[in-house]
């Protein structure tokens, strides 16, 4: 196919359609851009968003009663008191997924050395707390995984 002047045809560009720019949606915490199965499970859940706070709020608790019987009523040393604290509470958070043996055994240690040192009462106390420590900081764990499985 020859055009004008024996040259073939200039072809002339096909152009796309211009999209309109979509407005912006407002910033909701409704949950109406949801399927309905999503908004169902967020709207039974009240109530149930403030696992984490909650937890760490009774580890804060526990900790503050153990080292306020510690000192006022056992009258041990500050320093000891305090670091043990910080033992217990860090092996609670390092130990999240040993088997359920391994706590036990952590605890029945703890208890030894409370035997031999004389503060039974106080290594007790620390076992309270590893215990409290490992389910508060488990849940924290365990609900932040969930929420972001949710998200996802």
């Amino acid at each position: 196919m020859e055009g004008q002047n024996g040259r073939p045809p200039v072809r002339q560009p096909q152009t796309q359609p211009v999209r309109q720019p979509q407005p912006a949606r407002p910033a909701t915490k409704h949950v109406t851009n949801m399927p309905a199965k999503q908004a169902k499970e967020l709207s039974s859940s009240k109530g149930k968003g403030h696992t984490k706070e909650v937890a760490l709020v009774i580890l804060a608790a526990v900790t503050a009663v153990v080292i306020l019987v510690a000192l006022l009523v056992l009258k041990l040393p500050v320093l000891p008191v305090i670091l043990i604290v910080a033992i217990e509470i860090a092996m609670g958070a390092c130990l999240q997924k040993v088997p359920l043996w391994l706590h036990g055994a952590v605890v029945a240690a703890q208890i030894v050395v409370g035997a031999l040192t004389g503060n039974v009462v106080f290594f007790l106390l620390g076992g309270g707390l590893y215990f409290i420590s490992v389910l508060s900081i488990g849940l924290v764990f365990f609900s932040s995984r969930r929420t972001k499985a949710h998200a996802g």
